[in-house]
């Protein structure tokens, strides 16, 4: 078993699920969480006298955990990165660890 940790734009929730259907995966759990990444957060500029740049130093992502047996780690996160990459900043990052030894 292998336990695979997304951080994903939170609108795309519904379309990795979607494309995790036919390996009959289920996630173990899913929060919201908070990020910047390497996008630095959200930068813009003020529209009041004076100006000058604002930003959001965080956005909001979600982070989306499951646990998968290891024929199917290769599949499920090539549909993560095919649903998820947008070929931008902040799109996401996924992480595999092994579970072994969990209980």
């Amino acid at each position: 078993m292998k336990e695979i940790i997304a951080i994903i734009r939170p609108e795309m929730l519904g379309a990795t699920r979607e494309a995790l259907a036919p390996w009959s995966v289920l996630e173990v759990a899913q929060r919201r969480v908070l990020g910047r990444g390497r996008q630095g957060g959200l930068r813009y500029l003020r529209r009041q006298a004076g100006g000058g740049e604002a930003g959001i130093p965080f956005l909001p992502k979600r982070m989306v955990v499951w646990l998968v047996s290891g024929e199917k780690v290769e599949d499920v996160v090539a549909a993560i990165i095919r649903v998820n990459s947008g070929g931008n900043y902040g799109d996401g990052k996924i992480f595999v660890r092994p579970t072994e030894g969990a209980w």
